[in-house]
């Protein structure tokens, strides 16, 4: 299960890739003058898919042997948590439902997800 700490840090990545933060100093400041979060705990999933479930069941950009160009969507922002943020923009889960961005953290045994788009019920 993930604590509190890592759902937090997920939003503090999330929050720092949507606003093209590029440090800590740059996310204090925004969190100092906008006072909140892109995402906020309630809104994380927690998953235990890995990482390696979500480029094969998610269109992913591809090398040109066709593996997953696992670079291409780590974010540029937010490295500085220590962690790896990937990114996948116009997601859709499912025919119909209206697409939108995922993001995905791994922190081990579980990891954080959140997704702009509807999901599947």
């Amino acid at each position: 299960m993930l604590d509190d700490n890592q759902i937090l840090t997920f939003c503090h990545a999330v929050t720092a890739h949507i606003n093209r933060l590029k440090d800590s100093d740059e996310l204090d400041s925004y969190l100092a003058e906008i006072g909140g979060l892109e995402v906020e705990p309630d809104q994380v999933a927690e998953v235990s898919d890995s990482i390696d479930d979500f480029f094969k069941n998610t269109p992913s950009r591809r090398l040109k042997d066709g593996s997953p160009d696992k670079h291409w969507h780590l974010t540029k922002y937010a490295t500085f948590f220590g962690g790896a943020l990937y990114y996948w923009e116009d997601v859709q889960a499912a025919k119909g439902l209206k697409r939108g961005d995922l993001y995905v953290m791994d922190f081990g045994d579980r990891r954080a997800a959140y997704f702009t788009g509807q999901s599947m019920k």
